[in-house]
C-alpha cells in the first residue's frame, strides 16, 4: 500500500506539472508523448538552449527551453587606421618607384649626366663642371669607418660608413673650397671623435629615430698632439640629442663624436667641410712653386 500511495503521490505532482505542448492526436492511430520542434534553420545558426526547470527527483536532465535566433554571422571588428597612415604609405610608395619621364613638364631638355657648363670665377670663362653627385655613385665609393678610439665597458663595437661625394677647390680668391658626403650610423653603431682642424663641419641629419642620436662636440685636448688633436675629452664634452632634419656644426680647433642609440633604425647624416681661405691660399702658392 506504501507502494502505491507512493505512485499516487508522484503520478499527482506530475499532473500539477504544466505539461509541454504535444502533437493532436490522430484518430485512428499511434501519437507519440514526445516534444516536438521543427527543424532548426542551420543557415541561420539556430541552436537549442537547454534549462533545467527544476531541480528536484526526477528532473536530472535539462530539457529544451527554445531556440536561440542567430540570424546574422558574428563579424570581427575592424582594425581602425592609423592617422596619417595612407598618406604615409603613398608617399614612401613614391619614394620607391621613379617618376614616369612623360609627367615631367613637356619642351624641357633634362640632361642624364652630371656636368653643366657653368661660370667658373677662377677662370672668368664658362666651364664644363661636374655639378651633380648621384646616390649610386656615392654608394659604391662608401667605405668603412675606423675604429679610432677606445671604446668604454658597455659600449657597442659596431661602426659607421661614410662616403664623399664632392671635393671642390676654391672657386675664385674669395670664395673657399669644400668637401662634402654622408655618413651612416648603424643602430648602436659609434662614430669615434674626430678633430676638424682648421676647418669647419657641418652636419644635416637625414634619417634616425626621434631622439636617438647623440651628439658630443669637445674642446680639442692639448696634450703631446697639439691644439688640433683628435683626442676626446669626457670631461669637456657637451651632449645633444638630435632627430631627422636637424642640423649642427662643428667650429674650427673642436673634436666631435656620433653615437647612434637606437636599437633598429639607422642613422643618415649629410655633411659638408668648409675649408680655411688661408689654407687654400698657401696650397695654390706652394702648387704655383712647384710648377
Amino acid at each position: 500500500e506504501e507502494k502505491g500511495r507512493g505512485k499516487q503521490k508522484r503520478q499527482a505532482v506530475i499532473e500539477d506539472e504544466e505539461e509541454p505542448p504535444r502533437r493532436a492526436v490522430i484518430e485512428g492511430g499511434r501519437s507519440s508523448k514526445r516534444t516536438r520542434y521543427p527543424p532548426l534553420a542551420y543557415w541561420k545558426n539556430e541552436r537549442y538552449v537547454y534549462e533545467r526547470p527544476r531541480a528536484g527527483i526526477g528532473e536530472v536532465l535539462p530539457v529544451v527551453a527554445g531556440v536561440s535566433d542567430r540570424s546574422k554571422t558574428p563579424v570581427a571588428p575592424k582594425r581602425q587606421p592609423k592617422a596619417g597612415g595612407a598618406k604615409r604609405r603613398a608617399a614612401a610608395l613614391e619614394e620607391e618607384t621613379p617618376l614616369d619621364p612623360g609627367e615631367l613638364p613637356s619642351g624641357r631638355k633634362i640632361r642624364k649626366s652630371d656636368k653643366a657648363r657653368v661660370w667658373d670665377e677662377k677662370r672668368r670663362a664658362p666651364q664644363k663642371t661636374r655639378v651633380v653627385c648621384r646616390a649610386q655613385a656615392m654608394r659604391e665609393n662608401e667605405h668603412k669607418l675606423p675604429v679610432t678610439g677606445q671604446r668604454r665597458e658597455g659600449e657597442s663595437e659596431l661602426v659607421g660608413s661614410a662616403a664623399q661625394a664632392f671635393f671642390t677647390p676654391p672657386l675664385s680668391a674669395h670664395t673657399p673650397g669644400w668637401i662634402s658626403g654622408y655618413v651612416n650610423l648603424p643602430a648602436k653603431a659609434i662614430k669615434d671623435a674626430e678633430g676638424v682642424g682648421n676647418c669647419c663641419q657641418i652636419f644635416f641629419v637625414s634619417e634616425a629615430q626621434g631622439g636617438s642620436l647623440e651628439v658630443a662636440v669637445a674642446l680639442p685636448d692639448k696634450g703631446e698632439g697639439g691644439a688640433g688633436s683628435a683626442i676626446f675629452e669626457d670631461a669637456t664634452a657637451q651632449r645633444f640629442v638630435l632627430s631627422a632634419g636637424d642640423q649642427f656644426f662643428v667650429p674650427p680647433q673642436n673634436v666631435y663624436r656620433l653615437e647612434n642609440h637606437s636599437a633598429s633604425k639607422e642613422a643618415k647624416l649629410f655633411w659638408v667641410i668648409i675649408k680655411p681661405m688661408e689654407a687654400e691660399a698657401a696650397d695654390s702658392e706652394e702648387d704655383g712653386a712647384s710648377e
